[in-house]
């Protein structure tokens, strides 16, 4: 995920507030992971892009839902056409909403990429702030927003310092999760895997402008 490890000012001190907030709260830390990229290697995804991968992640994430009630293909299809999303979602994603039937894994996993689009509407103001991931967002408010944000006009993606300092921060939450599964050891009190997994692939596209959805990696 981060084939280049050059140590800059800024990422040092992104790497530093994460481990000492992680550290106030009482997470375990692994202090040896590296930094993120130098700033001057990202660029951020445009409020257009931003927005239209929002509207298909959440169509993506809708299926899960609608698959794991049993609802048809027609009527989840009729439900959503009006978001004009489909044309933007990924070649993973298409599999699943396009699918007559999806097994229960899969369609538990779209469920999940409800908190990519809380992050892709963080990104782009639509939500005040990313909580501590210990429990699922608002998915009625969630909803909401989708609904009231037809176009993209006018909106604007947050710093890319903000992005950075979220992406840091769920980067070595990740790390903690995955450690303590390595180890064999109880879930980290406080921490949902799966949110911090799905923020973490929303902050990671958001930063690599011209990377596909299906291609963030974070396996390592």
């Amino acid at each position: 995920m981060y084939p280049d490890f050059r140590m800059t000012s800024a990422n040092l001190k992104r790497k530093a507030a994460s481990i000492a907030l992680l550290k106030a709260r009482g997470v375990p830390t692994i202090d040896h992971l590296p930094p993120l990229e130098p700033d001057e290697e990202l660029a951020l995804h445009t409020p257009d892009e931003v927005f239209r991968r929002m509207r298909a992640n959440f169509v993506y994430c809708m299926r899960g839902h609608s698959a794991s009630e049993g609802t048809s293909l027609d009527e989840f299809q009729a439900s959503f056409e009006s978001l004009n999303a489909w044309d933007d979602l990924s070649p993973n994603e298409r599999q699943v909403v396009d699918a007559k039937f999806v097994p229960e894994r899969q369609s538990t996993e779209a469920t999940w990429a409800i908190e990519a689009v809380y992050v892709l509407q963080w990104a782009l103001a639509l939500a005040p702030d990313l909580p501590w991931p210990s429990e699922i967002c608002d998915v009625q408010q969630v909803m909401r927003v989708i609904r009231k944000t037809v176009t993209s006009d006018g909106l604007s993606v947050r710093p890319l310092e903000a992005v950075l300092t979220q992406m840091d921060l769920h980067y070595r939450l990740l790390w903690t999760c995955r450690q303590s599964r390595i180890d064999g050891d109880e879930p980290v009190e406080g921490l949902v895997e799966q949110i911090v997994l799905e923020r973490m692939r929303a902050l990671d596209w958001l930063v690599h402008r011209g990377i596909g959805w299906d291609d963030v990696d974070l396996s390592s």
